[in-house]
């Protein structure tokens, strides 16, 4: 009988990212060279309660 496989997916949104997206200043973000909108759209979706995705470049 088929079964389905098992999954793990690491969640990138978790409440540590979210403190540090909220605590970063423009100054902060624009010597890592991301434009203030960037930074403004990024932190409206971590202030949502909805999960949400971040590119790799981001992460780093």
């Amino acid at each position: 009988m088929w079964t389905r496989p098992e999954y793990e997916i690491e969640k990138i949104d978790s409440y540590d990212i979210r403190q540090k997206i909220l605590n970063i200043f423009y100054v902060g973000w624009k010597m890592l060279r991301f434009s203030k909108r960037t930074l403004y759209y990024t932190k409206q979706n971590t202030k949502s309660d909805k999960p949400f995705t971040l590119k790799s470049h981001f992460l780093e």
